[in-house]
C-alpha cells in the first residue's frame, strides 16, 4: 500500500533538498563536452566515435607536476560532498589536482555485468584524454572507479587482441605510460604521513 503521508511529509522535502544541492538531477549527465567543443556520446561499443585521437607528434601538452583527478560520476551527484572535501584537502596538501575535461563514466557494475568490452573501453577512453593533456599520473577517490580502471589496465596489458581492438576504436594504445592510484595512496606516497597531518586543526 502506497504511503502518501510518507511521500508528502518526508520524501518530497528530501527530494527538493537533494535537487538544490545537486545530488539529484532531473536529467542524467549523458555526456560531457570536451575542450575542443566536440560532443562525446554515450553509445554502444561499436557505435562509439573514434575520439579522442592519440596525441600527434609535437602536439602533446605538458602537465608539469599535475595530478590528473578522476572524480567519477557519483562525486558529481550523490557524493558531491566527497568531491568538495577531496579538493579542499588537496589544496591544503598542495596537490595540484586537474580534472580532465571530457572524462567518461568508468562503467562500474552495470558495464562489467552486461558488456565486458565496454567495461574495458570506458576507462581507456579517459586515460586517452589524460594522455592527450600530457598527464602521467591519475588519482581517484572512488574505490569502484579505481577497481574498474586497474582491471581494465591489467586486461589491456595482458590481452594483445583486446588492446588492438580498443586502440583501433579510440585511437589510443595503453602502454603503461599513465599510473593510476587511489586517493589515499596518492596522499601517502606524494605527500607523506607527517606532512599530511600538519594542516590538521582539529585532531580526532
Amino acid at each position: 500500500e502506497f504511503d502518501f503521508k510518507q511521500l508528502f511529509k518526508y520524501d518530497i522535502a528530501v527530494a527538493i533538498k537533494m535537487l538544490r544541492t545537486g545530488k539529484l538531477k532531473i536529467l542524467p549527465s549523458i555526456a560531457r563536452r570536451p575542450r575542443n567543443g566536440r560532443r562525446r556520446e554515450t553509445l554502444e561499443p561499436d557505435m562509439m566515435p573514434a575520439y579522442p585521437e592519440a596525441p600527434r607528434e609535437g602536439t602533446r601538452k605538458t602537465a608539469g607536476d599535475v595530478v590528473s583527478y578522476y572524480p567519477g560520476c557519483s562525486l558529481h551527484a550523490t557524493g558531491i560532498e566527497f568531491n568538495m572535501s577531496t579538493k579542499a584537502i588537496a589544496e591544503k596538501l598542495s596537490l595540484n589536482l586537474v580534472e580532465p575535461e571530457g572524462w567518461v563514466c568508468c562503467g562500474t557494475s552495470p558495464a562489467h555485468n552486461t558488456n565486458h568490452y565496454r567495461s574495458i573501453k570506458l576507462p581507456m577512453q579517459t586515460l586517452a584524454i589524460a594522455q592527450e593533456l600530457g598527464h602521467s599520473y591519475m588519482t581517484m577517490p572512488c574505490a569502484a572507479c579505481f577497481s574498474r580502471f586497474r582491471i581494465a589496465m591489467h586486461e589491456v596489458q595482458n590481452e594483445p587482441e583486446l588492446r588492438r581492438k580498443i586502440a583501433e576504436d579510440i585511437g589510443f594504445e595503453y602502454t603503461g605510460g599513465i599510473k593510476v592510484d587511489s586517493l589515499l595512496t596518492t596522499i601517502t606516497d606524494r605527500v607523506g604521513y607527517e606532512a599530511a597531518v600538519e594542516p590538521v586543526t582539529k585532531p580526532l
